[in-house]
C-alpha cells in the first residue's frame, strides 16, 4: 500500500511539472509573443540587455508559446520597465565602511590627512515592471512604461506586476599596484550583480506565471 501511495506522489509530481511547463496564456488566446529590448528607466547604465535576455530564456521552457525578438507582429507584447531610485546613491547605499588607513596605510593616504571611510559592502536595489498586453498601441505603450502606467489594468492588459530586487555587493580591498585596477574589478561585480539580479526576476517572473495563471 506505501508503495503505490508513494508511486502515485512521484506521477502527481510529474503530472504538476509537465502542466507548469505549458504555455500560461493560451487562456488568453496567446500563442505567439514578442519580447522587445526592455526600458531602462534605472540609472545603472547598459543592463537592459542581460534583464531581456534572461526573461526570454526564461519564456522559452513553455511549451506553445512561440517567442518572437523584437517588435515582430504576435498576439501580445511582453514589456519590461527597470527602475531605480531617482539618485544613485539611493539605490547603491553603502551599508558597511572601513577605514581608509587600516585598508591601504598611511604611505598611501599620507600622514597630512584625516583617516577616510571607504564602502566595504554595499546594497544595490532596483525594480523591474512586467506587463503582457495583447496588440498594444504606440499610445497604450507610451501610457505603460509611464509612472501613470504602474496599476493600469483592462481587457487587453494580462499581466502587469513588479519584481522587487535587491544584492549585496562586498568591494574587494587592494593595495599597491592593484589599486590601479580597481575601477574595472569594481564595474566587473557591477556587471556579475546585475546578472545575477537578472537571473532572480527571471526566477520570480516564472513563479508569479505559475501562481497567477
Amino acid at each position: 500500500m506505501s508503495r503505490f501511495l508513494i508511486l502515485l506522489f512521484l506521477f502527481s509530481c510529474a503530472g504538476y511539472k509537465y502542466r507548469s511547463k505549458q504555455n500560461p496564456f493560451a487562456q488568453f488566446g496567446i500563442n505567439s509573443l514578442s519580447v522587445p529590448m526592455f526600458y531602462n528607466h534605472s540609472n545603472y547604465a547598459d543592463i537592459e540587455s542581460v534583464f531581456t535576455q534572461e526573461i526570454f530564456n526564461t519564456m522559452l521552457e513553455y511549451n506553445g508559446l512561440e517567442l518572437k525578438s523584437g517588435n515582430k507582429p504576435s498576439d501580445a507584447v511582453l514589456i519590461g520597465i527597470i527602475e531605480s531610485r531617482d539618485k544613485l546613491s539611493e539605490s547603491m547605499e553603502t551599508v558597511i565602511t572601513k577605514s581608509a588607513d587600516n585598508t591601504f596605510g598611511e604611505d598611501v593616504l599620507g600622514t597630512d590627512r584625516d583617516d577616510l571611510l571607504l564602502p566595504r559592502q554595499r546594497s544595490v536595489g532596483l525594480k523591474l515592471r512586467l506587463i503582457v498586453i495583447k496588440h498594444p498601441t504606440r499610445e497604450e505603450i507610451k501610457f505603460l512604461t509611464s509612472k501613470m502606467g504602474e496599476n493600469a489594468v483592462g481587457s487587453k492588459v494580462i499581466f502587469n506586476e513588479v519584481i522587487g530586487l535587491n544584492s549585496t555587493q562586498t568591494l574587494k580591498s587592494l593595495r599597491g599596484e592593484g589599486i590601479k585596477v580597481l575601477g574595472s574589478q569594481n564595474r566587473g561585480l557591477n556587471r556579475q550583480t546585475m546578472q545575477n539580479m537578472a537571473k532572480s526576476a527571471a526566477n520570480n517572473f516564472k513563479d508569479m506565471i505559475l501562481y497567477a495563471f
